[in-house]
């Protein structure tokens, strides 16, 4: 079953998708959603609820992966992720990474629709991972 604390933090990760999504609210173009379960990555066939986990993955970039809780996962270590605006702990998304699907000529490929206006081309959105941080652990208190 999903924890309250899941929801909060796909509330606040709405937010953030508030910027590229230019404050559309009807029909937005990045539509972020939780989920209460899903197939387990093992494939197993076993359905598990979501855990909270920042992994991003960029096409021809390598996959970056945070650990941002306030310890470390397995020991009693403290991470580094203790205050707002930590450069190693934000997530900053190039908005064209996000929309923009461009031409691939080399194999032909043409994408269906219009490319979006430059000011999505060329802007960027950061997600702060002390503010989801600091959003599970206060769900976690009430």
């Amino acid at each position: 079953m999903c924890k309250s604390e899941h929801e909060l933090v796909i509330a606040l990760l709405q937010r953030y998708f508030n910027l590229p999504n230019g404050n559309v609210v009807s029909n937005p173009p990045i539509i972020v959603a939780g989920q209460p379960d899903h197939p387990s990555p093992n494939a197993d066939g076993l359905v598990i609820a979501p855990d909270i986990a920042a992994k991003l993955w960029r096409q021809g970039a390598p996959t970056q992966k945070w650990h941002f809780g306030t310890v470390q996962k397995g020991n009693n270590n403290p991470t580094g992720c203790n205050a707002p605006s930590i450069p190693a702990y934000q997530i900053n998304i190039p908005i064209s990474d996000v929309f923009y699907d461009p031409p691939i000529p080399t194999i032909g490929y043409t994408p269906s629709g219009a490319p979006p206006p430059p000011a999505i081309i060329n802007g960027s959105f950061t997600i702060d991972l002390y503010e989801i941080q600091q959003e599970v652990l206060n769900s976690q208190v009430t």
